[in-house]
């Protein structure tokens, strides 16, 4: 047998940008409007990404569940859309440390 097993953990993502505006809240906005865009994280001069970090919050365990069994012969599914290959900065599972 295979299986699919996932783990959560809990975290933050804090993201800075640099936004030139007439006022807080135009920058706000403007950044809103980026983000609803898609187009908050391409680092551009004129909007430079200044910090994209992801922080473990809490000190929870691991928790491991079986999502989906398969048959020897069966193929694993499709990655999901949402996969991130790029892990989290600064990330630390025990035993394993990603620098950041």
């Amino acid at each position: 047998m295979k299986y699919v097993v996932q783990y959560t953990l809990p975290y933050e993502h804090r993201v800075m940008v640099g936004i030139e505006a007439d006022s807080p809240d135009a920058a706000v906005t403007n950044a809103e409007s980026l983000f609803d865009e898609g187009d908050i994280w391409q680092d551009t001069a004129t909007v430079p990404l200044l910090l994209d970090d992801f922080d473990e919050t809490g000190d929870s365990p691991l928790h491991f569940t079986v999502e989906q069994a398969l048959a020897d012969e069966e193929p694993w599914p499709e990655p999901d859309g949402k996969r991130n290959d790029d892990p989290p900065q600064g990330c630390s599972i025990p035993g394993i440390a990603i620098a950041g």
